[in-house]
C-alpha cells in the first residue's frame, strides 16, 4: 500500500494544481515530473542514465503528437491566409446556420471519423479548429470535441485498442477453456455496446452544456427542440457503431459510424426529418465569457493571419482540396484492405538499444505519421497550391511555432514523467512498477466493487499515458485474472477496462495540452480539466448503470 500511494502522489499533485490551483500545464507537470524522478532514484533505485534513457525513448515515442499538433496548426494557418477557410465555413454554413446541427456535424460525427481512421489526437485538433472556424468560442469548442472522443476512442486508429485488449487476454481465456472467437466477438461488441448506449446520453449532455450552462440560454426551447434530431442521428451512428463491431470485428465501427453520422446528419438536415423550425447560434462574442477567448481575440496575439484585401478567394473545391486530400491519404494509409499500408510503414527511422537498454527501442514509421504525412505534406503542397508569398509564408512559420510551442513542451514533460513510472519496474529492488503498484491496491476490492472500480482504472491509465492502447496493455490483464476469481465474466471486466480507457480519454493530459494550445486558450488547462473530469464521472457512471442493467 505504502509504494502504491507513494506512486499516486505525482498524479494527485498535478490533477490538484491543475483543477484547483489553476497552474498551467507547463508548471503542474514540470514538478509532478521531479517529483517522480527523486521518487524512481531514491525509491526505486533506477539509475539516472536509465531515467534518461527512458526519458528519450519516451519523447520519441509521443514524436507522432508533436508533429500533428504543429502540422495540424500549420494547415489551419495556410488556409487562414489564403482566405480559404472563409469559404469552407460558408459551405458548412450552406448545411445549417445553426450551430446545434455543427455540434452533432463536426463535433459528433467529422470528430468520430478521424478518430477511426487516425485517431492519435488528429480527430480533436481539426474538430476542434473547424468548430472555432464557424463561429464557436474557442472553449467550448474545445470541451465538445474531448466529450465526442471517448465513446469511439475505444475503436479508433482502426480499432487498436480493441484488438490489443483481445491479443492480450486471448492465450488466458484459452487456458480456461473459453472459445477464442466468441471471446474476442464479445469482447468487441460488449464494448461497442456500452459506449453505444453511454453515447447516446452523452450527445444530449454535451448539447446541454453547451446550450444552458455555456451560452446560458435562458429559455429550455432551443435545448428540448434539438433532442429529437439528436436521438435520432445517433441512434443511426450507434446503431452502426455496435453492428459492425458485432458482425465485422474491432477494425473499423468508428470509421463506419462516422460516415454514417456524416451522411444522416446532412440528409436529415436537407430535408428537414426532425430539424428544429427556429435556428439557434452562440450569443454575440463582446458576450463571451472570458474564459472563452483565447490571445487573438483579447489584443495580446502579435500575430495577423487574416488574408491580404487584393487576395482572392479560393473557389469552394479548392479551398476544401487540402482537407479532402488529407482524409484520403488517411483512410488509405489506415486500411489494410485497400493494399498500400505497406507502402507508407515501409520507411523506417530505427534507434535500437538507447544507452545501451536493450528494452529502449524505438521505430518511427516517418511516412505513417498522420503529422508528417499528410499534415506536413499537405501543408507544404497548400503554400504553392495558394500561391503564398515568401513574408506570408515566414508569418503562418511564426503564428504556427508561438502557438503550438508551449503545448509541445508540456507534452514532452508529461511523456517523460509517464516514461518513469511505466518503465519504474525495471528496478534492481523487486518493486512493482508505480502505475501496477496503483493498479493492484485498487483491484483488492471485491464482489460489485470489482466492476465500480476497473473502469476508473482504465481512465486513470489512459489519463496518466494519453493513450487507451496503452491503458490497456497496463491493465487488461488484470482486468481479466480478477473476473477469473470471481463471478463476473472475463469479457465483461476486459470490456469494461477498455471502454474506461475510452472515458479518460476525456481529460488525459495530453488532449487538453493539443487543445489549448490550437486555441489559443493558454493558462485554462484547469478549467478544461475541470469540466472534462466531471462529464467523464457522469460517463463512468452511465457505463456501470449499463452493466448492471445487463448482466
Amino acid at each position: 500500500m505504502f509504494y502504491a500511494l507513494l506512486s499516486s502522489i505525482p498524479i494527485v499533485f498535478c490533477l490538484f494544481t491543475m483543477s484547483v490551483l489553476k497552474w498551467s500545464g507547463v508548471r503542474a507537470i514540470f514538478v509532478s515530473l521531479c517529483i517522480t524522478i527523486v521518487f524512481a532514484v531514491f525509491i526505486w533505485k533506477l539509475n539516472f542514465i536509465d531515467i534518461i534513457a527512458y526519458d528519450i525513448s519516451g519523447i520519441l515515442e509521443v514524436s507522432n503528437i508533436i508533429f500533428i499538433i504543429f502540422g495540424a496548426i500549420l494547415l489551419l494557418n495556410i488556409l487562414t491566409k489564403a482566405g480559404a477557410i472563409n469559404v469552407i465555413n460558408n459551405s458548412f454554413n450552406n448545411i445549417s446556420m445553426d450551430s446545434r446541427i455543427h455540434i452533432l456535424l463536426i463535433g459528433l460525427a467529422f470528430n468520430t471519423f478521424l478518430n477511426g481512421i487516425a485517431a492519435f489526437g488528429t480527430e480533436i485538433a481539426l474538430s476542434t479548429l473547424v468548430l472555432i472556424s464557424l463561429g464557436f468560442p474557442a472553449f467550448p469548442a474545445a470541451i465538445i470535441a474531448l466529450a465526442f472522443n471517448a465513446p469511439f476512442i475505444s475503436f479508433g486508429a482502426v480499432g487498436v485498442p480493441t484488438i490489443t485488449a483481445i491479443a492480450l487476454t486471448k492465450n488466458s481465456a484459452q487456458d480456461i477453456g473459453l472459445n477464442i472467437t466468441e471471446y474476442a466477438n464479445q469482447v468487441s461488441s460488449y464494448s461497442a455496446f456500452l459506449h453505444s448506449i453511454a453515447g447516446m446520453v452523452l450527445t444530449i449532455i454535451v448539447l446541454f452544456i453547451v446550450i444552458k450552462i455555456f451560452a446560458k440560454e435562458k429559455s429550455w426551447k432551443p435545448f428540448l427542440e434539438i433532442i429529437p434530431f439528436a436521438l435520432l442521428n445517433s441512434a443511426f451512428m450507434y446503431a452502426a457503431y455496435y453492428w459492425t463491431a458485432k458482425y465485422l470485428g474491432p477494425d473499423l465501427p468508428t470509421v463506419i459510424a462516422g460516415i454514417v453520422g456524416l451522411t444522416t446528419i446532412i440528409l436529415t438536415t436537407k430535408f428537414k426529418l426532425f430539424l428544429p423550425k427556429t435556428v439557434w447560434t452562440f450569443p454575440p462574442a463582446h458576450t463571451w465569457s472570458k474564459l472563452w477567448i483565447p490571445a487573438e481575440h483579447t489584443g495580446k496575439n502579435k500575430n495577423n493571419l487574416e488574408p491580404k484585401e487584393d487576395r482572392k478567394a479560393p473557389n469552394p473545391f479548392k479551398a476544401w482540396l487540402p482537407y479532402i486530400l488529407c482524409s484520403v491519404i488517411l483512410v488509405v494509409s489506415r486500411i489494410p484492405s485497400l493494399g498500400v499500408q505497406g507502402m507508407f510503414k515501409h520507411y523506417v527511422l530505427r534507434i535500437h538499444h538507447l544507452f545501451g537498454l536493450e528494452k529502449v527501442n524505438y521505430d518511427f514509421l516517418w511516412l505513417y505519421s498522420p503529422g508528417i504525412m499528410p499534415f506536413l505534406m499537405i501543408s507544404v503542397l497548400a503554400i504553392f497550391m495558394f500561391n503564398l508569398k515568401t513574408k506570408e509564408v515566414k508569418e503562418v512559420l511564426f503564428a504556427t511555432w508561438d502557438k503550438s510551442k508551449l503545448a509541445i513542451l508540456a507534452i514532452i514533460l508529461s511523456v517523460m514523467m509517464v516514461s518513469i513510472m511505466l518503465k519504474s519496474s525495471n528496478n534492481p529492488v523487486g518493486l512493482q512498477g508505480m502505475l501496477t503498484s496503483i493498479a493492484a491496491l485498487i483491484s483488492n476490492l471485491q464482489g460489485v466493487g470489482v466492476i465500480i472500480i476497473t473502469p476508473i482504472i482504465g481512465a486513470l491509465g489512459t489519463f496518466v499515458s494519453g493513450s487507451n492502447t496503452t491503458s490497456n496493455i497496463l491493465f487488461t490483464n488484470t482486468a481479466f485474472d480478477i473476473a477469473t476469481i470471481t463471478s463476473v465474466p472475463n469479457y465483461v471486466l476486459v470490456s469494461l477496462q477498455n471502454v474506461g480507457g475510452g472515458a479518460g480519454i476525456m481529460f488525459c493530459f495530453k488532449n487538453i495540452l493539443i487543445v489549448s494550445s490550437i486555441t489559443g486558450l493558454k493558462n485554462r488547462e484547469g478549467h478544461m480539466l475541470n469540466y472534462m473530469l466531471l462529464i467523464s464521472l457522469i460517463y463512468i457512471l452511465l457505463l456501470l448503470l449499463t452493466v448492471f442493467a445487463t448482466i
